[in-house]
């Protein structure tokens, strides 16, 4: 696990990180130079941001100057029906960008420990053909 400045995130494979959200334009720039970061995955409701204060607008801004794809699909936290309705379309968006090829995706939500990962779970037993057992196994080290 790798912190920078609040932020709390793992390399889960090449080309994915699950992580914490971004606090400032500041952890973009440590996204891309540090990590290689060509995408970023929020899967934060509006209200998780502003319960946090994070001025989101100057970090989608920092995400355009630097050539990062910022996608959002938000889910409400703690709410698995929320969750499973916005699976699907959160899956197919890190699918497309991991096709894409151009650098590492990073997926947050708030801390990094429900919605981000159960994103990165569902992606890599739909399309990378992990069994249930080697996810457990991937659940008990996130």
């Amino acid at each position: 696990m790798s912190c920078f400045s609040g932020m709390n995130y793992t390399l889960i494979t090449d080309n994915l990180i699950v992580g914490s959200q971004p606090q400032k334009p500041e952890d973009i720039d440590h996204l891309k130079q540090e990590e290689k970061v060509a995408y970023i995955l929020n899967l934060q409701q509006d209200n998780d941001i502003e319960y946090w204060g994070i001025d989101l607008q100057p970090i989608i801004k920092r995400c355009r100057q630097l050539g990062i794809h910022h996608m959002r699909t938000p889910a409400r936290d703690f709410d698995p029906d929320s969750l499973r309705n916005i699976l699907p379309k959160a899956v197919s968006s890190l699918e497309w960008a991991i096709a894409e090829g151009k650098g590492r995706v990073y997926v947050h939500c708030t801390a990094g420990l429900g919605r981000a990962p159960a994103v990165a779970i569902a992606y890599m037993f739909w399309f990378c053909g992990m069994n249930v057992s080697i996810l457990h196994c991937i659940i008990h080290f996130l």
